[in-house]
């Protein structure tokens, strides 16, 4: 899969370390960037806020987030939920804006 330019919104050390383990790597080694390119061409790590993480790709400022499931009930951002991820201490998943057509993630 080619992307053009998606972002995966990411906060925790747990995201980071599953994405890594599907292939997806940061290209940078600092750890205060907040914008990190990866392995993936066209694929990019923005950390952001968890909480934040619903409103930014609702608006479209990011294909893809992972966040917890209780962010986005709370944001009542119109998001879809993709993928429930068994990691973390809370239910996290994989949100896209609901005018996506889930077939094309």
């Amino acid at each position: 899969m080619r992307f053009s330019n998606l972002f995966f919104l990411i906060l925790q050390q747990s995201t980071l370390q599953f994405l890594q383990s599907v292939g997806i790597k940061p290209s940078a080694s600092d750890d205060r960037a907040l914008i990190v390119p990866t392995s993936w061409e066209g694929v990019q790590l923005v950390m952001v806020r968890t909480e934040d993480i619903p409103s930014i790709v609702e608006s479209g400022a990011s294909e893809l987030g992972v966040t917890g499931h209780d962010y986005v009930v709370e944001s009542n951002a119109s998001v879809e939920e993709l993928i429930k991820l068994d990691f973390g201490r809370s239910k996290i998943v994989l949100a896209i804006p609901q005018v996506w057509r889930e077939e094309s993630v």
